[in-house]
């Protein structure tokens, strides 16, 4: 199977089937690769994070995973809503809740913004940090850790974004959601915006109808190939990352030296057939 990805436009219940499990970018991966590709800026997409809300040790939380385990079957859910809102079973739960989760407590922030259902904070590009703390670990799960989340920030103060706002769920309605229907946990879907939309992050429940593109490996019909153009504007792209950002290849290189030995063999032969 091909693991090329393509970009698709659409609200995310007739999109999310069409791509291979597990295949969906998540929000770091498609902010870090609109570096090399600024025309994705312009693009809103609906990501493979997930976002589940739940009332953890008596505060309202999200926990922000990457591992959503009804995006294939989201058809199947989306003619079985109540109001709008999914709660998740305790095996969706599960997979939700995983080492690569991160834990967002709603109460411990300040909102500029809050609406009946979300609220919203302000994210400096000039005056992000790379610490663990509550805000933080929400930032870096979003647009990258270390020396991508400092790539992905120049990016867009190049782009003239001083800041960016982030949309969660207001954790008022939360917990009147939660206790209305006296369910444990709720999950809503997350997206990114272009750089002219109002919300650079933010959560929604399947009740929508806004389209939005995604990015990933898209189910193929058996036998099909793929066009030597596809595999060219791919190879392309991947070089201008790896080129352009010289650190966070050496980082990438160091845990996975077989990277190394192929690159090196590949600029070895290039270079010998100049001579």
């Amino acid at each position: 199977m091909s693991l090329e990805k393509i970009t698709k436009q659409g609200t995310i219940i007739e999109l999310a089937p069409q791509f291979e499990k597990g295949t969906i970018m998540h929000a770091d991966e498609i902010n870090f690769e609109r570096y090399a590709n600024p025309r994705m800026l312009n693009q809103a997409f609906w990501t493979g994070d997930v976002a589940l809300y739940m009332i953890h040790s008596g505060s309202p939380a999200m926990f922000l995973g990457r591992n959503n385990p009804i995006l294939n079957e989201i058809g199947r859910f989306a003619f079985n809503l109540c109001d709008g809102y999914i709660f998740p079973t305790q095996d969706m739960i599960d997979q939700i809740i995983r080492k690569d989760s991160v834990l967002f407590w709603l109460d411990n922030v300040y909102y500029y913004s809050s609406e009946d259902d979300d609220a919203a904070f302000d994210l400096s590009t000039n005056a992000y940090t790379n610490t663990l703390g509550n805000k933080d670990k929400l930032i870096g799960a979003i647009y990258g850790k270390g020396s991508e989340l400092e790539i992905t920030m120049k990016m867009f103060r190049k782009a003239g974004k001083e800041s960016l706002v982030i949309s969660v769920a207001n954790p008022e309605s939360i917990v009147r959601i939660l206790e209305k229907y006296n369910a444990p946990t709720l999950l809503r879907f997350c997206y990114i915006g272009g750089i002219d939309d109002k919300y650079a992050f933010g959560t929604s429940d399947l009740s929508t109808e806004a389209k939005r593109h995604i990015r990933g490996v898209p189910v193929r019909i058996k036998g099909a190939k793929d066009t030597i153009e596809e595999k060219i504007g791919e190879c392309e792209e991947a070089l201008k990352v790896i080129t352009e950002n010289p650190k966070v290849t050496e980082d990438i290189l160091k845990k996975n030296p077989m990277y190394a030995a192929r690159l090196s063999t590949i600029v070895k032969d290039y270079l010998q057939s100049k001579q």
